[in-house]
């Protein structure tokens, strides 16, 4: 897997775009765990907004609000 982070700002407003090429032997791999959906739970609840987040990801970071 191959990754690559930016970082951008302007202003008062900082993005950090993460991009990237997922291969199928990669797909076993564990990509996040639950403390990385709360960590970005936490984020949105301080006003970052995460844009073009993964179906999967967004589904589990609900499904975790909810038990909160």
């Amino acid at each position: 897997m191959t990754a690559k982070g930016e970082k951008d700002s302007v202003g008062r407003q900082t993005v950090i775009r993460l991009s990237g090429r997922l291969r199928s032997e990669h797909l076993a791999v564990t990509l996040v765990d639950v403390e990385v959906v709360r960590f970005l739970n936490s984020c949105e609840q301080r006003g970052v907004a995460l844009l073009y987040c993964w179906p999967d990801i967004r589904e589990w970071m609900i499904r975790e609000q909810d038990k909160g």
